[in-house]
């Protein structure tokens, strides 16, 4: 077998590359988010045989949204959760004619910030490691750290009415998985989220 010089040289600076990563040992870091409502405009490419008039979009034609944004006032919090900022853009497929869930593609931009202590069913205030905080240290509502925002994107795919899956994220969220589902109706989405990452600090 011959090998030119290019291709040795190009397999050379490949090996070189993957040399400079290191075995990811960090665990994962996962949250679910309480359900928050996106709207936004989203545009119908008819692709399928329309003259069927069913109800609902035909098999065949993609439905995109380029921005969608939550519908309450930002920020948004949540038991555990200030959501800072979020924006989804989702490019959709109907893979049966009628009003059934489609297979989609959804990208989601996300920044926040988590509270770090709870009140459980007894009262008691604790941080999110079980340590029990003093309640006199504390103010009321408990605060959120918002000191540390986790700003970061991720993809998720599927065919509902399934949960989509996640496949990966960027920035904080790099190594993203887990779930990511929505409830299409003609301008929202009512999502939600249970989303695992590896940050470099929680």
């Amino acid at each position: 077998m011959f090998f030119s010089k290019t291709t040795t040289v190009a397999f050379l600076l490949l090996t070189a590359v993957k040399a400079q990563y290191s075995t990811l040992t960090a665990d994962p870091k996962c949250a679910k988010f309480e359900a928050i409502e996106v709207f936004g405009i989203f545009d119908l490419i008819e692709v399928g045989n329309s003259t069927l008039n069913l109800p609902g979009p035909d098999q065949g034609d993609v439905i995109i949204a380029a921005s969608l944004v939550p519908t309450a006032s930002l920020p948004i919090t949540q038991t555990f959760f200030k959501v800072l900022g979020m924006e989804v853009q989702s490019i959709c497929t109907v893979v049966t004619n009628g009003s059934n869930a489609p297979s989609c593609h959804i990208e989601v931009d996300l920044n926040f910030c988590i509270r770090r202590c709870t009140i459980d069913e007894t009262g008691k205030i604790e941080q999110k490691d079980d340590q029990v905080l003093d309640v006199q240290t504390l103010v009321d509502p408990i605060p959120y750290d918002c000191s540390r925002v986790f700003k970061g994107s991720f993809t998720a795919t599927g065919t509902g009415p399934e949960a989509y899956a996640i496949t990966g994220g960027t920035g904080d969220l790099f190594g993203a998985f887990g779930e990511w589902d929505g409830v299409f109706s003609t301008t929202t989405i009512d999502t939600t989220m249970n989303l695992c990452f590896y940050p470099d600090y929680v």
